[in-house]
């Protein structure tokens, strides 16, 4: 909260001072939110389903290599290295080949899913490898077979850090939509920012980035909320 009421009291100071021509204040760009919301909403409701796509494409894809990893260990090194490629690719390099193969908004919810792909691959990979040796032994002493150490205990002590991931990849999706909404559509977050921009109508400008922000924070806390209900046990032991 202090970190918070800090942010804002900069923000303020900011605006009125050396970015006062090119910065709302935070009680403006409030009421701006407040009073364009149906219009703000309009393209927020489009960033929103296309950053969800990509989150379940980028995400699914993640976890499903992640448990191929699981199966056959050997194929991490490869999985990795297809994840670093996907991860170093410039997006707004690639996005305008992506949108002539595709469409704009496929191209959108390709992007988004490019950029959730690596963190929340990374840390289902780390999150194997918490699994404690002696109940892998465990396993194994009872006749357990891999499908079940992998059942019983690998993906169980994997669950923390899969949703590690997957809340940041809640933000990192909008985002990802917001980059792609840069190369050219009709409506979105990203475009309305260009063209709230364009016309100098700084306080929509703000109003739309504090739309996009709160909407952020929202996917990133829901996420936590289910990862928390989901693994209470490892916040107790």
């Amino acid at each position: 909260m202090t970190g918070v009421v800090l942010l804002l009291v900069a923000w303020q100071i900011a605006a009125a001072t050396a970015f006062r021509l090119s910065m709302a204040t935070p009680i403006a760009a409030v009421n701006n939110l407040i009073t364009n919301w149906s219009e703000i909403w309009f393209n927020l409701d489009t960033t929103l389903h296309e950053a969800l796509l990509g989150w379940l494409v980028g995400n699914g894809t993640a976890l499903v290599l992640m448990l191929l990893v699981a199966a056959v260990p050997v194929l991490e090194r490869l999985v990795l290295r297809i994840a670093v490629v996907a991860y170093c690719l410039p997006v707004l390099a690639i996005g305008p080949i992506l949108v002539v193969l595709l469409n704009p908004t496929d191209a959108r919810v390709v992007i988004a899913s490019l950029m959730v792909f690596f963190p929340t691959l990374v840390s289902a990979l780390v999150g194997l490898r918490a699994a404690e040796p002696a109940a892998i032994d465990v396993v194994h002493a009872y006749g357990g077979s891999r499908l079940d150490e992998l059942s019983r205990v690998r993906l169980r002590a994997a669950l923390p850090s899969v949703f590690a991931g997957l809340r940041i990849a809640a933000p990192v999706s909008i985002l990802g939509a917001i980059v792609g909404e840069y190369l050219g559509g009709t409506q979105g977050i990203g475009i309305a920012m260009i063209t709230a921009q364009g016309a100098l109508e700084v306080n929509l400008t703000w109003g739309l980035c504090l739309a996009a922000a709160f909407s952020a924070g929202a996917g990133y806390a829901i996420t936590a909320w289910i990862g928390r209900a989901l693994t209470s046990w490892a916040q107790t032991s």
